[in-house]
Parts: C-alpha cells; sequence; structure tokens
C-alpha cells in the first residue's frame, strides 16, 4: 500500500522506481518489476532490511515506519536466550552490592562536545589500553573535533552508573582520520563514507542492554545517520557472539597487554531491521516517549 500510494504521489512508473532502487543499493540489484508488482499488491512482502531501505530512500521517517508497521517480521526469544545465556556467565559482583532496585533506575543521555569530557568519561580504557593512549594522541595531532553520545543507565539511590554505550558521530573528514588510524592498525576497512564509533561499553544485563540499544538507534534514526556503518570496539571476546547474530562482521584485532581489542562492522541498517531490534523499537517505544 505503502508504495502504491508514493508511486502516485512522485508521479514515477514502477520501471522508474525499480531503475532508482537498482542504483540506491546492491540488494536492489536484481530487483525486477514482477517483484515490485507483487510486494505493491501484497502478494509478497520484502524483508525488514529492504523496506527499511526503500524508507531511506525516499527520506521517510523511519521511526514512525518501525513504530507503527505491525507487519514488520520481529522475534525477540533467540536473542533473548542468548544474552541471558552470556550474562549468567559474566557475573558483575562489584553492581550487585548494594543491590541495585530496578524502581531505582533511570536512563539519560549526555552528549560530550569537548575531548576532554570524553577522556575523563573513558580515563580507565586510557590508563589500561594502549589503543586509546595512541587513538588520543591521534586526534590531537591531526586537531580532531569529535562529538560523543553518552548512553547512561543510573540507579540514582546509589549515584552509580551501572551500565553505558558511548558513541562518537564521526564527519567526513573524522572518518577520514580514524579509518586511517585503524588501517595503520591492519584493521581491513574498505568502505569510505562517514562512521559511527562505539567504544567499549559495559552492559550489565540483558534489559539494561535492550533500553540502551533502544536510545541509541533512535538517536541514530532522529540524527538521520542510519546510512553510516558503525564500527564497535570490545575488550576481549565479551560480545562478540552478539554482535555476530545482529550482523557484526570482525574486521581485525588489536592486541593489548591485558586483553585484545576486537574491531566490528555493522551496516546500521541492517542492525535496525533485525527482528530482534524491530522488537526492542516496537515495545519501549511508547514508554521512552512519555517519560
Amino acid at each position: 500500500m505503502y508504495l502504491k500510494q508514493k508511486l502516485i504521489d512522485i508521479k514515477i512508473t514502477k520501471t522508474e522506481l525499480v531503475n532508482r532502487l537498482n542504483k540506491f543499493n546492491s540488494i536492489f540489484l536484481y530487483l525486477d518489476i514482477v517483484t515490485l508488482s507483487r510486494w505493491i499488491s501484497g502478494k509478497t512482502k520484502p524483508s525488514n532490511y529492504k523496506q527499511l531501505l526503500v524508507y531511506s530512500y525516499f527520506n521517510e521517517n523511519i521511526i514512525d515506519f518501525i513504530v507503527n508497521n505491525k507487519e514488520l517480521s520481529t522475534s525477540s526469544s533467540q536473542m533473548e536466550k542468548l544474552l541471558d545465556s552470556h550474562f549468567k556467565r559474566k557475573m558483575y559482583p562489584n553492581y550487585d552490592y548494594p543491590k541495585i532496585n530496578i524502581n531505582n533506575i533511570v536512563y539519560s543521555t549526555e552528549i560530550k562536545n569537548k575531548k576532554e569530557d570524553t577522556r575523563n568519561s573513558f580515563s580507565f580504557f586510557y590508563h589500561n589500553f594502549e589503543l586509546y593512549e595512541e587513538l588520543f594522541n591521534f586526534v590531537d595531532i591531526n586537531d580532531l573535533k569529535i562529538q560523543s553520545y553518552l548512553f547512561k543507565e543510573i540507579d540514582v539511590s546509589h549515584k552509580i552508573v551501572t551500565s553505558h554505550i558511548q558513541v562518537s558521530f564521526l564527519n567526513e573528514v573524522n572518518s577520514f582520520y580514524y579509518k586511517k588510524f585503524l588501517r595503520n592498525k591492519n584493521i581491513n576497512i574498505i568502505d569510505n563514507n562517514e562512521m559511527s564509533v562505539i567504544d567499549i561499553s559495559f552492559i550489565r544485563n540483558r534489559i539494561s542492554f535492550e533500553n540502551l540499544l533502544y536510545h541509541l538507534i533512535i538517536t541514530i534514526l532522529k540524527l538521520k545517520l542510519e546510512n553510516n556503518n558503525i564500527y564497535i570496539l570490545l575488550s576481549g571476546r565479551y560480545f562478540t557472539e552478539v554482535l555476530e547474530q545482529l550482523g557484526g562482521i570482525q574486521l581485525g584485532i588489536i592486541p593489548e597487554l591485558e586483553d585484545n581489542i576486537y574491531i566490528y562492522e555493522v551496516e546500521t541498517i541492517k542492525l535496525i531491521s533485525h527482528r530482534y531490534v524491530i522488537n526492542i523499537i516496537q515495545s519501549r517505544n511508547q514508554y521512552f516517549s512519555s517519560i
């Protein structure tokens, strides 16, 4: 129904739309009029990934599309089992005492425009990983200006951050230099577009992960950065299985004395279109939009 109305609104033929989508993304390279006609008539349904790409092509509001489209494929049980198993194996006693009460948990987003703020937040990594020391020096030498978003889960009763994800959204210039830095570390990066970089994160449990991921994805979509790939730094093999289930591809490993750092790349729209992520957005949007 959406495509049928869109063709009327922008006054183009099915042939023209097929040609445009063929050029827009390689996933549509073999799209033909017969398949498009089946999508329009509802005889077949494109994957979540293809639906989000079409919405991205038309520069539509993807958040509204996900929240209001109950025909998108959703499933969470397999990923929930994987995450629950992961966190059961990896316990964090320091965060069990004092015991965290979920009624005291809030979520917030902090925007860091100054590199000093970012470094203060990540002083632990600066002092414990040579990569971060080298990266900060690289930023200084090249006079890069980087804005970061820190997504936090906070226990307000004990005034501690219990989980966090920090991401930097890099413009074309910063992306060029960051990729140059990683390539010098023998990390195989082919893509030359703008990028988003997620630093080493700390996640307490599955619910924390899902709530922080929701805030991260919504921010990416509001900033219209869904076409920028995400590069993720992981300390050790912690979370690699989860990332790979969500479409992450390992690009390389940077050796460290304590634990290696694994570099992963994720196509953002492919991540957002994952059944598990769609379920997270649909199930949490009303609650977080109201607070």
